[in-house]
């Protein structure tokens, strides 16, 4: 517990204070539907272009036209699992920093900050986070490497495509975790 090390850190961080807990609120809701707009947006883009990719790979030529229009269908459903996911992880990163604003304002207020064991429920909040994310980021691994392909091939929908790349999980485990392993230490 004290002061922060630097005198006009303390000062930065009371003149913030002194803005209200609703601006900043107001500023962090902007941002993360800025950040969320333009993840859209890019979400969007590479599911398409990741057909684009498949089709001009499959058919040895470089062509974005036809395959952008052919594959839109699929292109579009791949995107609104990626922006789903996205806006779920965007959502649950929001709230833990306006939970730690709203948690940490007494300290901006006065310029000072408590012993570490005061910010543990933000760390245990924030692990919490990282543990749930984990286990989907390997989920929308797998779909993004074998369901693309599965939708290239079959023209399934999202939907379909989910329970297909289930069932191959299901049915060889060990040939998922081994292929992760070797793309983590490709990576």
């Amino acid at each position: 517990s004290g002061s922060f090390p630097d005198d006009d850190l303390a000062k930065s961080m009371q003149s913030m204070a002194s803005m209200g807990i609703s601006v900043w609120v107001a500023i962090f809701c902007g941002v993360i539907v800025l950040i969320l707009l333009l993840g859209f947006l890019f979400i969007w883009l590479g599911a398409r272009g990741q057909f684009m990719f498949l089709d001009n790979v499959v058919d040895n030529r470089s062509e974005v036209v036809r395959p952008w229009k052919a594959f839109r269908q699929s292109g579009n459903s791949l995107a609104w699992v990626f922006g789903l996911v996205f806006a779920v992880g965007m959502l649950l990163v929001g709230a833990l920093l306006i939970a730690t604003l709203f948690y940490c304002w007494s300290d901006f207020e006065v310029g000072r900050m408590r012993s570490l064991s005061a910010y543990q429920p933000l760390i245990i909040a924030a692990i919490t986070v990282i543990l749930f994310m984990f286990p989907i980021g390997i989920v929308m691994f797998f779909y993004r490497e074998l369901g693309v392909p599965i939708m290239y091939a079959g023209h399934l929908g999202a939907g379909a495509t989910a329970r297909r790349v289930w069932a191959l999980a299901t049915e060889y485990p060990l040939d998922f975790l081994v292929y992760l392993i070797l793309r983590l230490a490709m990576g």
